[in-house]
């Protein structure tokens, strides 16, 4: 029996997945050679070993992380094809049932055989003598991470000399440098430490080159530490040394990581301080009597929250849906923790608020909240039929979004209809903004959806077709009042970096999905899953804070390969969860 319903799910899903787009825009199994048999065989080995003495508890489980990965992977490549989420589509339907199937046969397997690997993975470390030597303390382990870190990135810091200028830097510069008046729509706090380093660097020097240069490397050596305290951090919490060390590599290798590490895009800074903050919250889940004995580590939790909330608005978003969720799992010295929390989310409200309005900063624009709605408005207006929008609902867009910027629609990015926004009429009367963007969405379902997929499915499913040329790396560009030049001292590394930044390795297996923005994704599936297995409740809650961060940037402008930095950032952790919760017994 457990023969013939292994051979028909395998044939089922053989069949089912040589039909459809799953690759590049061609069914996964080819249907008309041999490979259709190895496919076949393939799916009966995994489910043979898969399916075998199951229990209900991991097939649930497995079976709902499964279905998730399976509708990322099944709704992204038929997104890819049509450009839209075609729902009903049945070859939709047939990948999407096929891969259920055989993630979940994947997840149970990972399951049954987790205690074996774990082991495996246990018993890899080096001679006690050279353990002691690199990380036998927590100081030790610190600094040889930094020193790989140093090692692996020199080649990034020579590649990008004086620094990748790029992004909102030139922009945030030019408030200081040309319009002589800062503005919020970019974090205050990040533009004031930028400039303030490119004055010094003007000062000791005569030029600005010097003090990108300072820039760059300061932060660099700030994301550097922050990385190396979470390396130490795990090992302190006895996360095998072969998980660490290969996620630290990780991190060391990444291209993107090495470029960002010294590009001005605020979001670096921000990706450090936000590891430092969730790294804290865990130390306080995991013994909250300790972390709290010190006066010291609940004033440095307060300024890292304080960072968090200034260098980026998503910080404190963050914080503020994430912070109840832990108060409530976490009840022990529950005071202590929502003022140490508080405190820091207060204090950056003073400062973006009252101090900034009497300092004389511009206020950030309302649209700048507003990418979403903006878009899928335009969408609908551009190509929904004729007879689904009325003259008098044509009209009543048109009073917030002006015909100008509805011609400038690109679907992938906000943008160019965004900076046309009718900031006045908007401030008027917001309610006819929300009121009319209801009524048109309420006829317009699909439209609203595909806008939508097209700022987040990027995130959800790895696939470099769904990059578009704003979420790749962009190019060095400076300002008329700040002049300075890229003088790349390891030119071959630049071609590497430049040519990373735009293909993602297309084409290029494993690699170009470790590269992918949709890896931390992926990973936060995987992790969870195991969690719930092991009813690590617990664990799930830094778990949930980068997810709530990910669910953040469905929100912006555009997918963006600049805005997941931190997020790579967490991997190392969010890998090493089940391995620093303990595991709660069925009693």
């Amino acid at each position: 029996m457990r023969f013939i319903v292994n051979a028909l799910l395998s044939l089922c899903c053989t069949v089912a997945l040589s039909r459809g787009y799953l690759n590049g825009g061609q069914p996964l199994v080819p249907a008309d050679n041999v490979f259709s048999v190895l496919f076949f065989v393939l799916f009966y080995v995994l489910f043979y070993f898969a399916f075998h003495s199951l229990y209900r508890r991991d097939t649930v489980i497995s079976l709902i992380a499964g279905f998730v990965l399976a509708a990322c992977t099944s709704a992204g490549a038929n997104f890819i094809q049509f450009g839209s989420l075609a729902l009903t589509d049945r070859y939709f339907l047939l990948n999407l049932a096929a891969l259920t199937i055989i993630y979940t046969a994947l997840f149970l397997l990972l399951f049954k055989h987790a205690p074996k690997l774990n082991g495996a993975i246990k018993k890899v470390s080096p001679p006690v003598g050279i353990y002691n030597r690199l990380f036998g303390t927590k100081w030790r382990a610190f600094l040889t991470f930094f020193a790989v870190l140093a090692i692996c990135w020199l080649p990034a810091f020579l590649a990008t000399y004086p620094g990748h200028f790029s992004y909102d830097g030139p922009i945030q510069a030019a408030q200081i440098f040309t319009d002589g008046r800062l503005n919020a729509h970019h974090p205050v706090a990040h533009t004031l430490f930028m400039t303030s380093l490119f004055e010094l660097g003007k000062l000791i020097s005569g030029d600005y080159q010097l003090g990108l240069t300072l820039y760059c490397v300061i932060q660099a050596l700030i994301v550097a530490a922050c990385l190396s305290y979470m390396g130490a951090f795990l090992l302190c919490k006895k996360v095998p040394v072969l998980v660490v060390l290969l996620a630290i590599l990780f991190l060391a290798l990444n291209p993107f990581v090495q470029y960002f590490a010294f590009t001005t895009a605020k979001g670096v800074l921000f990706g450090a301080f936000f590891l430092l903050a969730i790294l804290m919250i865990t130390d306080m889940l995991l013994d909250p009597e300790t972390f709290f004995e010190k006066k010291a580590r609940i004033f440095a939790f307060i300024i890292v929250t304080l960072l968090v909330c200034l260098l980026r608005k998503q910080g404190l978003y963050v914080l503020l849906l994430f912070v109840p969720v832990m108060l409530v799992i976490n009840r022990r010295h529950l005071v202590k923790q929502a003022i140490a929390i508080v405190v820091g989310i207060v204090l950056s409200l003073v400062v973006t608020g009252p101090v900034s309005t009497a300092a004389g900063v511009i206020p950030s624009p309302p649209q700048e909240v507003l990418s979403v709605p903006i878009q899928q408005l335009a969408r609908a207006i551009n190509y929904a039929p004729t007879d689904k929008i009325t003259e008098e609902e044509r009209a009543a867009i048109l009073e917030y979004i002006p015909q100008e910027a509805l011609d400038s629609y690109i679907a992938e990015i906000s943008d160019p209809v965004k900076d046309k926004f009718n900031q006045d009429t908007y401030a008027r009367d917001p309610e006819g903004f929300f009121s009319i963007w209801a009524e048109v969405g309420q006829k317009t379902p699909g439209m609203y959806v595909d806008s939508f997929l097209y700022g987040s499915m990027g995130y959800l499913y790895p696939s470099p077709a769904l990059m578009h040329q704003w979420a790749v790396m962009m190019d060095f560009y400076t300002i008329d009042d700040l002049p300075i030049e890229r003088n790349s001292m390891f030119p071959a590394y630049t071609e590497y970096l430049d040519d990373i930044g735009q293909s993602f390795f297309s084409g290029v297996p494993i690699l170009s999905t470790l590269v992918s923005p949709a890896v931390p994704f992926w990973i936060m599936v995987l992790v969870a899953a195991f969690l719930f297995k092991r009813r690590q409740y617990k664990a799930l809650v830094p778990l949930l804070a980068a997810f709530i961060f990910l669910c953040s940037l469905f929100l912006a402008p555009v997918m963006c390969i600049r805005y997941i930095i931190p997020l790579l950032y967490l991997i190392p952790l969010i890998i090493s969860l089940p391995y620093i919760f303990p595991i709660q017994r069925r009693e």
